[in-house]
């Protein structure tokens, strides 16, 4: 992350004192500037403790806290779901390299694959890691794995049949998310400018990459190998194969 995004400007608030254990855990590799409660409104935001949960609490209004709540996304996900179509029925492990608040990953994960997300903000990841933690004893957990940093620190030493990318871009992020967490990260995230270089260098080192884009939006790059559309969003997939195919629309 660049030194001028939001994240690095905010601090978690001390609350050891509250859940001793729960702080212990939450610092073992914490990146955040710690600070004592009565500090807080001096931070348009802070990470907090919100009930048994690690949350992004908004000084400036009285939104409700945003909560990494992976349960929310617990059900069957089907064969005909059109994510599952594009990151493709053979695929038993994928990268999420966009990993955001985990809803995509938790439906990858539903449908019986194994995923590996990558988050790379330090206020996001805090989160997910947190919403981990609150399903760590559910029999799914073990399919699940939490990567922090830059995806294209870790792409090519992860074994992977497909990687996902759902990327952030201007007024626009994550188009499945409700409104207040997409106004959340909206303020917390910068554009993934770098998004044209981590599809590079993923179709470089996978054979399948998908990336999720508007329905009516723009493609990353023309050679795009499949599509899958629906009324808002698409998927659009790459395939590294030397073999040249028309784009097929599904």
């Amino acid at each position: 992350m660049s030194s001028n995004t939001i994240s690095n400007l905010v601090p978690i608030v001390d609350f050891s004192c509250r859940d001793g254990k729960l702080w212990d855990t939450t610092m073992l590799d914490c990146r955040l500037q710690v600070i004592p409660f009565d500090s807080t409104t001096d931070f348009t935001y802070v990470v907090d403790l919100v009930g048994e949960s690690i949350g992004l609490v908004s000084i400036q209004d009285n939104r409700k806290p945003l909560v990494v709540d992976l349960n929310t996304t617990r059900k069957n996900i089907g064969r005909s779901d059109l994510l599952i179509r594009a990151i493709g029925h053979k695929s038993k492990v994928v990268i999420d390299s966009t990993a955001g608040i985990g809803k995509d990953a938790m439906q990858i994960v539903m449908s019986g694959r194994q995923v590996v997300m990558i988050e790379r903000d330090p206020v996001v990841s805090l989160l997910l890691k947190d919403g981990l933690r609150r399903i760590s004893k559910q029999p799914f957990a073990d399919r699940i794995t939490l990567l922090c940093g830059d995806s294209i620190d870790f792409l090519g030493k992860i074994t992977a049949d497909a990687v996902y990318l759902d990327p952030m871009f201007e007024k626009t992020h994550k188009s499945a998310l409700p409104g207040r967490d997409l106004q959340y990260l909206r303020d917390l995230l910068e554009t993934d400018q770098d998004l044209v270089q981590l599809v590079t260098y993923a179709r470089d080192k996978y054979r399948r990459v998908v990336v999720k884009r508007a329905a009516k939006g723009p493609a990353i790059m023309e050679d795009v190998t499949q599509v899958f559309m629906g009324k808002t969003v698409r998927y659009d997939v790459y395939i590294n194969s030397n073999s040249k195919s028309a784009v097929k629309v599904e």
